[in-house]
C-alpha cells in the first residue's frame, strides 16, 4: 500500500479503477473465467495502466499476448501460501524490475492490439 494505510472501497463509488488501483502495490487479477484462449480482459491492463503489479488468473495463453515480466501469474504457484511466501520475497529491485517490464510493454507493439480505438473497430467487424 502506498499510503501505508488500507483504504475502505467497500460500497462507495468509485469514480475511477485507476485511483484505487494506484494505492496499491499489486492487485488479484483473475477473469470471469479461467483457462479459456484469448480471453484477456481489461482487469490485467487497468492493473499496469495503475502502477500495480497482477497477479493474474485467467487465459491459459495470456503469454501469447503479454510477458511473463510483467504480472505474477497465479498458475505458477501450488497453493496460497506458496503465493504468499513469494510475495514475501520481494524486494525494491524486483519490484521496479516489473514495473519497468510493464512501462515498456504498454509502449509497445504487441499492447497496441489492445488498445480502445482497435477494440472498438473489431466490434464492428
Amino acid at each position: 500500500m502506498r499510503s501505508g494505510v488500507f483504504r475502505r472501497y467497500y460500497k462507495v463509488k468509485v469514480v475511477s479503477k485507476t485511483d484505487v488501483l494506484g494505492d496499491y502495490k499489486f492487485a488479484i487479477c483473475y477473469e470471469n473465467c479461467e483457462g479459456l484462449k484469448g480471453y484477456v480482459t481489461e482487469k490485467i491492463f487497468d492493473c499496469m495502466l495503475s502502477g500495480c503489479i497482477s497477479i493474474y488468473w485467467g487465459a491459459e495463453n495470456v503469454l501469447n499476448y503479454i510477458s511473463s515480466k510483467c504480472f505474477i501469474d497465479r498458475r505458477n504457484f501450488k497453493d496460497e501460501q506458496s503465493l504468499y511466501d513469494f510475495f514475501k520475497s520481494i524486494n525494491a529491485i524486483t519490484f521496479n524490475t516489473y514495473q519497468e517490464k510493464i512501462a515498456a510493454f504498454i509502449d509497445s507493439q504487441s499492447a497496441k492490439k489492445f488498445y480502445i480505438e482497435i477494440m472498438l473497430k473489431k466490434s464492428h467487424l
